[in-house]
């Protein structure tokens, strides 16, 4: 029974642990998780094997030591902090690299359907209210290139794969080209105008359930943003730039003239893309064991670029305009390539499914945000509850002895 008294309480250990942010914890490290179900686990064994096995007790940024239990629960260093999102492809670029690396963190999910992007705690940390944002100690960089940039330059020890060829190799300018012309693209613009304007998709991912949800939320986050400014008066600059930039790009977004320029450019730019996978082709031969990628026989940043702006495209509905059926041949095979990457599935395996990676984790967030409530509830409740019969049973003895 003590056990699940205190279950509660080593899942609340999860919250209000963030040593950056004197706000909450937006999603538990895996680790530490672990950890606390580890405590659980050895408070039901009970109290004297739980101070035998632990040595340390520590549950901010660095991962608790365990002598007794290095077999079982793998501790990680921390090297820093990454606020992401499941479905934001600029995001998705900085997990991939990530992955791709080896490199560990720890991952904060900013869900952006509950609109945490726009609370005040994330606006302290990036006034832009967009994420990814990576904290390494004391040092915060809220631009995705800028993100990538820094792993590659400060993280190129042994060990971890390096993404981008040293300057001065003869890679090293075709990995610089595609990787600025694919961060060119619009992302944002395809993403409104293919949920403003579906009648542009074929075999759209995004349901209509959803679309319908998002353009709700589209057209409310004007309001919301300007209700945040007037309850926080020291952000209410960063509120209203942000509102702001988003009332002009969603005028260009609605904008069929602009939609279609921006789809003729994204053409343009997969012609170049496919062009230089036909030079790779070409340069590997058939008998070859070799794998080739966009500039060479290695994954670098510009395919970690090429790979989610491809995903997203199919994710929208726009794959069967750009690549499929005779056209593209090879940036179709290089997809499918990617596909089966084990560091592509790991990140970007299930995003394209809408129910899990933005749905159900929406819901379980705000389940969570109410256990508290709903164990107070049921607390007041059974204890009132309980009152009321012991009171019934005082009041019956009493009329009995009465009698």
């Amino acid at each position: 029974m003590f056990c699940f008294m205190i279950m509660p309480f080593c899942y609340g250990l999860q919250l209000n642990v963030n040593p950056i942010i004197n706000k909450r914890r937006v999603l538990p490290a895996r680790s530490c998780f672990l950890y606390k179900w580890y405590i659980f686990y050895q408070f039901s064994k009970g109290m004297q094997t739980f101070e035998h096995n632990c040595n340390t007790l520590i549950t901010a940024r660095w991962l608790v030591s365990i002598q007794w239990t290095r077999d079982i629960i793998i501790l990680m260093h921390i090297i820093f902090d990454l606020y992401s999102e499941l479905q934001m492809p600029s995001a998705l670029k900085v997990r991939l690299a990530i992955a791709e690396k080896g490199l560990r963190c720890e991952e904060y999910d900013v869900s952006l359907p509950l609109s945490e992007h726009n609370e005040p705690w994330f606006m302290r940390l990036n006034p832009a209210g967009e994420v990814p944002v990576l904290v390494h100690d004391d040092t915060v960089i809220t631009d995705h290139v800028q993100i990538l940039d820094y792993l590659e330059q400060n993280f190129r020890h042994e060990g971890s794969i390096n993404l981008i060829p040293e300057e001065g190799s003869m890679y090293y300018l075709r990995v610089h080209h595609y990787r600025e012309l694919l961060d060119s693209l619009q992302m944002d613009a395809y993403t409104h105008g293919c949920i403003l304007h579906p009648e542009i998709t074929v075999d759209s991912h995004i349901p209509a359930y959803a679309t319908a949800r998002i353009r709700a939320q589209i057209g409310n986050t004007e309001s919301e943003l300007k209700k945040l400014a007037e309850e926080n008066p020291e952000l209410k600059d960063a509120y209203m730039a942000k509102t702001r930039r988003l009332k002009h790009k969603l005028l260009d977004h609605d904008n069929m003239k602009y939609l279609k320029k921006m789809l003729d450019e994204l053409e343009k730019v997969l012609d170049q893309v496919e062009t230089e996978l036909q030079r790779r082709a070409e340069e590997t031969p058939e008998e070859s064991s070799s794998e080739s990628w966009l500039c060479g026989e290695f994954f670098s940043m510009a395919d970690v670029s090429l790979a989610v702006t491809l995903h997203r495209l199919t994710f929208l509905g726009l794959s069967r305009r750009y690549w499929g059926n005779g056209k593209r041949v090879h940036l179709e095979a290089y997809y499918e390539r990617v596909l089966g990457r084990p560091s592509f599935r790991r990140v970007l395996g299930h995003v394209n499914n809408i129910l899990i990676s933005a749905v159900l984790p929406a819901a379980f967030r705000v389940a969570k945000q109410h256990v508290p409530a709903f164990i107070g509830t049921a607390l007041l409740v059974g204890v009132l509850g309980g009152a009321t019969y012991l009171a019934f049973l005082y009041l019956r003895n009493r009329l009995s002895l009465a009698r």
